[in-house]
């Protein structure tokens, strides 16, 4: 036997051995990883039900995946070779996959994680006994909730097809943006959605902030074939929302500030100041008066990242564009608190800016299922904002405004928003959203199933109930 043959026969089972001790032995204590900005898979608990259905050989295979060692280094090595050997276009299209955001997102990792919190490091939490909070319980009317309203409300079904002759990814002159797939028909049932809410709080204010993609400003008119209109995807919403749900011309403020860093060039979503000029529409809206940007104190994130558009396509031109993150102090003083466990009951501290945090996750240190704030406003005002991950960099700059600032995720909540409007009697009520999701089948049901059905996970399924 030659010698290269004899060394790849002894020193490749070695290292197999070497690597596969270490992933054992090795404590798992990476949760997130820096490389994708994403959250690594858990190890599963193993149970004969979850082994015999085949979800714990499924679950051991994807953590065994993500926790190998050494694995960011060698996901950082490949996207490092790509960058710098591959192909360089000025102008690529890429094909998305099918579900939520061409795949950006997993809905099934929104499942609600059991937290098990030991009595001493419980937190306070900071509504409790809070007269302003809550209703009594013998208020059967609240004033904010319509007590009997029709389960559809006059909503058509939403299990309907997206558009899937356009969509993907564009990256072109090192901006990446989502190409929208969308028609008129899924814009106009993606309002009837809005509908519900107006319908369901009469006594609170409902308004309707709808967020365009990069691409309502910066596709090509080459590629305008390969993308739905945004603006007029925005335009057929609006035009079909009835006079309960008021409209936010969020496009509109975007508009005359396209020449300004208001998306990120490697991630889908806006940046901090493309958020302030949201918030900007959104309390002019509500009729409050927005504060001046240089009124805010802004901060930048030290370390560029690469965002969800680099990781989906992994293309040269924008590794080399990695994004700063500039992010608003909030210029009031508030108590915040995120609610978590499977019943959403056990308040946690946590801030609705993390400086730890790296990137877009910097705005509600990420996505939360629901947040809540106290501040030292005293107007009467409390605000509840339905969102999706465009919402985030929102909450902090609604905290000046309002006694309350609720912020609940309509993908990962699965109590009831209704029950939330009761709770904290809110005022207004900010339902936000994107042209990018709100034309996906996924986003729309789950807005629409958020208002008043709750959703249980249990070993036998997922049971639907009316929620309070």
């Amino acid at each position: 036997m030659r010698a290269s043959a004899l060394f790849s026969a002894v020193a490749v089972p070695v290292l197999l051995v070497v690597l596969g001790v270490w992933l054992l032995v090795a404590p798992a204590s990476q949760t997130v990883s820096e490389v994708e900005a994403r959250a690594l898979a858990r190890w599963p608990t193993f149970s004969f039900v979850e082994l015999r259905e085949g979800r714990y050989t499924k679950a051991l295979e994807l953590a065994v995946a993500d926790h190998f060692p050494l694995r960011e280094s060698f996901v950082s090595f490949t996207f490092g070779l790509r960058a710098r050997f591959g192909v360089r276009r000025t102008s690529t299209v890429y094909a998305s996959n099918g579900g939520a955001l061409g795949g950006l997102e997993q809905p099934q990792d929104w499942k609600p994680l059991v937290v098990e919190v030991p009595d001493a490091s419980v937190t306070q939490d900071i509504f409790f006994d809070d007269e302003d909070a809550g209703v009594p319980e013998e208020e059967e009317d609240a004033g904010v909730l319509v007590a009997e309203l029709e389960e559809d409300a006059g909503v058509e079904e939403l299990e309907m097809a997206p558009a899937t002759e356009k969509g993907g990814a564009l990256v072109q002159n090192g901006r990446g943006m989502m190409l929208l797939s969308a028609t008129d028909d899924t814009a106009r049932r993606f309002a009837r959605v809005l509908a519900t809410y107006g319908a369901a709080f009469p006594k609170a204010r409902v308004y309707a902030v709808m967020v365009p993609g990069a691409g309502a400003f910066y596709l090509p008119a080459s590629h305008k074939n390969r993308s739905a209109d945004e603006l007029h995807n925005l335009e057929v919403i609006k035009t079909a929302l009835p006079a309960s749900v008021s409209w936010v011309d969020v496009a509109g403020a975007l508009a005359s500030h396209a020449q300004e860093p208001i998306y990120y060039r490697t991630d889908h979503h806006w940046t901090g100041l493309g958020a302030y000029y949201g918030y900007r529409a959104m309390m002019e809206a509500a009729g409050i008066e927005p504060l001046a940007h240089d009124a805010i104190e802004w901060r930048r994130t030290q370390e560029p990242v690469l965002g969800s558009l680099f990781r989906m396509t992994q293309d040269p031109q924008l590794s080399k564009v990695a994004d700063l993150t500039e992010y608003p102090m909030p210029a009031v003083e508030y108590q915040s608190v995120s609610y978590v466990g499977a019943r959403f009951d056990v308040p946690q501290k946590r801030r609705f800016i993390d400086e730890n945090a790296k990137g877009y996750l910097v705005f509600m240190g990420g996505d939360a299922a629901l947040m809540a704030a106290k501040t030292s406003v005293k107007n009467g005002r409390r605000a509840l904002l339905v969102k999706n991950s465009f919402g985030n960099p929102l909450g902090p700059l609604l905290l000046p405004h309002f006694e309350q600032v609720v912020v609940v995720d309509y993908r990962m909540y699965f109590d009831t928003v209704a029950a939330l409007v009761k709770r904290f009697r809110i005022t207004d009520v900010f339902v936000q959203n994107a042209t990018l999701t709100a034309n996906d089948p996924y986003h729309a049901g789950r807005l629409k199933l958020a208002l008043f059905t709750t959703v249980t996970f249990t070993d036998g399924g997922v049971v639907f109930g009316r929620g309070r």
